[in-house]
């Protein structure tokens, strides 16, 4: 390396420290608010539900239960590994306090916006665009970097814990590129093989980390192609070590997804015909495209009829082909604008093709997608100003004038972020907690059947299933097939101590939807109310077989089989509650006493003991005093 060259680098590295510092100042400074708000609907499932994050060591976990490289199945982290680990490192210093969640996610943005940075400013300075940026590439870049990092699109990706999916894979997938284009530039022949390692590294951890990360090889040779090689025959010639390396990576993606990890909710095999699926997603393709330049109003979840007939979708689709069809031509031609196109078709392209019947459209997808897209506004606009300026003034004039687009472009970046911080800024309480998330949501879109659905669950949450079932009963009236509602109903008249009423409406929704297996343990938590133990354990023994497996299943099979008179296998159904969540202090206070009950007087001290010392960490003062009043109990025998 040559003596110019160690000052190049030593002030791009200077350079990236203060934007690394800018950025993190403007990310706290719009974000920070939010750093203690609670958990929200996902993260349920994603965190508090998930037994498989308590415990660091085992990696895979044991006999007794699953590790953190485990993630429950058909949960928001299943099949991506890294993501649930990363949760468990949070329960591991932290427990269940949101901050230290929130901070992660946070931490990861900025860092990936300093990612962009550098890739943008790199790719500028490149020798295809023939010095056109000349010194104006770090300000560009820390532009484009600035206004992804606050655009009000990104607020459910920071703030929503559970949507570290999208920003690890982000990092991962931003990382993958950046030290790709490091490997396909360096001029150093020792550190290509540095940079080769960093890429398949980081890319394989992207793969452990959402589906998303499959485009990401494709994305780095249509990058070599276009900007550098100028074929693909050159650029897998001369860098097949690169695109070999990033291709072995898909073998793990494979792995992680041979199982299904989300069959329920994705996939070709559910109700949605492949044709009206793609039919719809051109019109959230427009949806997206408005919200890049106007995000307003957001929300938490989009509700729209499918287009499944051409007389409904050709007014969406006609224009989106054309776009498509326009960036193939601009791409096979090696225009950055038809390679920009086409990152954002490559990186939406999993969720555009394959049906997801849960989510039409979220925020969340246009993560990565929006960097591209505001790559082309920031420095096509630049590049459209000098031309205009160039083409205007005389060659002796052309340095003052290659000053002003600059500065234009400059200003009109910094109000965009200041605009769009402040949007940002304002959203964020929307996913303050569960309720205010769930009433911002109807308050935009009144009509919403899975939002109305949601804002009754949480209100069951938190003891207020009077309302919950008020406007549940209303949502009947218009969907009164609607099985999610009825759970709710039924989850509302047990909460309100009304057996009789909950066991009807839910043998009403058992009649309609057989294969409901929530609805099957809600009976027979019902029936156990209504001390018919009998029945509950057939209900809930049919749950099972449907495949609901959770801890308050077995702890609901156990207090039934208790009052059955059948011990032994009470205490077998309350031991598997506390192997799947720990921390089930209900659950092992009951088994203090029946351990007592059937003689097992050392268990039960041992258990209660552990119970004991939960509920006064938790701070249920209430439940405390009841296990020690057990354990008292007990210990005197």
């Amino acid at each position: 390396m040559s003596p110019d060259a160690s000052v190049v680098d030593g002030s791009r590295f200077a350079q990236g420290l203060l934007a690394l510092f800018l950025l993190s100042v403007v990310g706290v400074s719009v974000y920070a608010r939010g750093l203690h708000y609670a958990f929200i609907f996902d993260d349920l499932p994603s965190v508090l539900q998930n037994p498989t994050i308590l415990r660091l060591w085992p990696l895979f976990g044991d006999a007794t239960a699953s590790g953190p490289l485990v993630g429950p199945a058909e949960s928001p982290t299943a099949g991506r590994p890294l993501v649930n680990l990363s949760l468990a490192l949070n329960y591991h210093f932290g427990q269940y306090d949101t901050f230290g969640y929130h901070l992660f996610n946070l931490v990861v943005a900025v860092f990936s916006a300093l990612l962009l940075y550098a890739i943008a400013r790199r790719t500028l300075e490149l020798p295809c665009f023939a010095d056109r940026f000349q010194k104006a590439s770090g300000v560009l870049a820390f532009l484009i970097a600035l206004i992804w990092l606050v655009h009000p699109l990104q607020t459910e990706a920071i703030q929503y814990v559970t949507q570290r999916t999208e920003l690890m894979m982000g990092l991962c997938y931003l990382g993958t590129l950046y030290a790709s284009v490091r490997y396909l530039t360096t001029a150093a022949p020792g550190m290509r093989g540095t940079w080769l390692t960093a890429a398949g590294l980081i890319c394989l951890a992207g793969m452990a980390c959402k589906e998303v990360m499959v485009t990401a090889p494709v994305v780095v040779l249509l990058f070599d192609r276009t900007l550098i090689a100028g074929s693909f025959r050159r650029a897998l010639k001369q860098s097949w070590p690169l695109y070999l390396t990033l291709a072995l990576t898909w073998i793990l993606l494979l792995l992680l997804n041979v199982g299904g990890p989300r069959t329920k909710s994705a996939g070709f095999h559910l109700d949605v015909p492949a044709y009206a699926w793609w039919f719809t997603q051109a019109k959230v393709l427009a949806i997206y495209a408005k919200l890049v330049v106007w995000p307003w109003p957001l929300a938490i979840h989009y509700e729209m009829p499918y287009l499944d007939t051409v007389a409904a979708a050709w007014p969406w689709v006609t224009p989106v082909a054309l776009v498509i069809v326009g960036i193939l031509v601009l791409l096979w031609r090696r225009s950055v604008i038809g390679f920009l196109g086409a990152c954002v078709l490559l990186i939406l392209s999993p969720t555009l093709v394959v049906p997801i019947v849960t989510e039409i459209a979220v925020e969340r997808r246009m993560y990565l997608p929006l960097a591209a897209i505001l790559s082309l506004l920031v420095a096509g606009g630049y590049l459209l100003l000098s031309s205009f300026a160039k083409a205007s003034t005389s060659s002796t004039e052309a340095a003052q004038t290659n000053r002003w687009p600059l500065s234009v472009v400059a200003g009109t970046g910094a109000a965009l972020a200041i605009v769009f911080g402040l949007v940002s800024f304002c959203r964020l309480p929307a996913y303050s907690d569960q309720i205010t998330m769930w009433e911002t949501a109807i308050r935009d879109r009144p009509d919403g059947t899975f939002t109305q659905i949601g804002l009754a669950t949480a209100l069951n949450d938190v003891g207020r299933s009077q309302e919950a079932l008020r406007l549940m009963e209303k949502l009947l009236e218009r969907a009164p097939d609607s099985a999610e509602a009825r759970l709710v109903v039924g989850v509302a008249l047990v909460q309100l101590d009304r057996p009789q009423e909950a066991a009807h409406n839910l043998e009403q929704l058992i009649h309609r939807f057989p294969k409901s297996a929530e609805g099957h343990s809600l009976l027979a938590v019902s029936y156990v109310n209504l001390g018919r133990p009998l029945e509950a354990i057939e209900q809930f023994q049919i749950a099972q077989q449907l495949g609901f497996d959770t801890p308050a299943l077995h702890n609901g099979l156990g207090s039934a089989l208790a009052n059955a008179g059948r011990l032994p296998e009470a205490i077998a159904e309350f031991e598997h509650a506390v192997r799947l969540k720990p921390d089930f202090v209900e659950a092992m206070a009951t088994l203090t006493l029946l351990y007592a009950k059937v003689g097992r007087v050392n268990d039960a001290v041992a258990m209660g003991t552990t119970a004991l010392k939960m509920a006064k960490a938790s701070g249920n003062a209430t439940l405390a005093m009841q296990i020690e009043e057990l354990l008292r109990s007990v210990q005197n025998r």
